[in-house]
């Protein structure tokens, strides 16, 4: 063997020990993630996100080890959002109250006029229930004699009056403080259908010359 052929085997052999040779271990860097409770750092509460190096190489960001810290913060607080629609009541509820609307109106000559949908109502949602009754308190603005306002609960849904739902009034009202006392339909159980319906009112004034007013529309439902 000749001395280049010795001297490449030599570089040989050195540079495979050299590939053999392992460096120290380095360190991890680690993220810890914590809840961040209302305050100065974010007025509604958030994340503190916080990371640095794990020098002691126990798999936890101490406290000495955290280098940097970000918050991501949660928004304001939105709007409040509408009221959702009434739950079904409480089994043990003999008398049970649907507000569905203040007040509305009709005037002579305009023909029906019909508001709502005031309330989406289910009957079934109200179980041993087997009376429905409507009330208002309808009056009439004379400017002349006679006249009436004539008042429907009506089912929007299908357009249609709900029967046994009428009422009439014909009390000359002169401020809200000077209501006519409430009227009330007959049993409307068996008239409003199954299922999900909206509900509506439909105020006729007979006279050309009149106002008419219908005040304090309610659903009564009576359980067994």
């Amino acid at each position: 063997m000749n001395i280049r052929n010795v001297l490449l085997l030599a570089i040989a052999l050195v540079s495979l020990l050299a590939c053999k040779k392992q460096g120290p271990q380095g360190f991890k860097s680690l993220v810890d993630i914590q809840t961040e409770a209302p305050g100065a750092k974010c007025a509604t509460g958030g994340l503190a996100v916080k990371s640095g190096i794990d020098r002691n190489n126990n798999n936890t960001l101490d406290a000495d080890e955290v280098e940097n810290t970000n918050f991501v913060c949660n928004g304001s607080t939105g709007p409040v959002g509408p009221a959702g629609p009434a739950g079904p009541a409480s089994p043990a509820d003999k008398f049970i109250m649907i507000r569905l609307f203040e007040g509305v109106y009709g005037i002579g000559g305009a023909g029906n006029i019909t508001y709502g949908p005031f309330y989406k109502f289910n009957k079934k949602n109200y179980p041993g229930v087997d009376s429905i009754v409507f009330a208002a308190r309808p009056y009439i603005n004379h400017y002349g004699t006679g006249g009436a306002v004539i008042v429907d609960l009506v089912n929007k849904t299908s357009n249609s009056v709900i029967d046994n739902s009428q009422m009439t009034g014909t009390k000359n009202g002169i401020s809200y403080n000077d209501l006519p006392p409430f009227q009330y339909s007959k049993n409307i159980y068996n008239s409003i259908p199954d299922g999900d319906i909206d509900l509506g009112v439909k105020v006729t004034v007979q006279e050309q010359s009149q106002q008419g007013y219908v005040f304090d529309g309610w659903l009564f439902l009576y359980r067994k």
